[in-house]
Formats: structure tokens, sequence, C-alpha cells
């Protein structure tokens, strides 16, 4: 797929992704609150580096792999 979106990322105590989403994120609460919660952290992720996600699938394959 080409263009952006926002997914979930996983990390772990190092700070080296080991998972992410496969599906975009859609902005969800059980509440007003919660739902401002929520995109109010998808707005800070505009403040991240875009994730190359072919790359970072073949990083984490070569992890798996050894």
């Amino acid at each position: 797929m080409e263009g952006y979106a926002i997914r979930e990322v996983y990390y772990d105590e190092s700070g080296e992704i080991t998972l992410y989403t496969q599906s975009p994120c859609e902005p969800f609460g059980d509440d007003e609150e919660e739902l401002k919660w929520c995109l109010g952290t998808m707005i800070d992720a505009f403040d991240k580096e875009p994730l190359n996600l072919d790359h970072l699938d073949f990083l984490l394959e070569r992890k798996r792999r050894a």
C-alpha cells in the first residue's frame, strides 16, 4: 500500500521494534475523553520518523532467523 497510515508499533526493553499492527489504526474510545487521548497519541506520531514497512519487515525477518 502506498501512502501514510498510523500503526501501533511495539518495542522491546532496548528500544528495538519487535512488531507492528498489520492494519492501520483508527481512533477509538469508550467515551469522549478516551477518544481525545487516542487522537492525541496519533497526533504525537507525527513527531516520529516515518517507518518504511518493507524495510522493517526485512529487518524483523532477519532478526527472527538469527
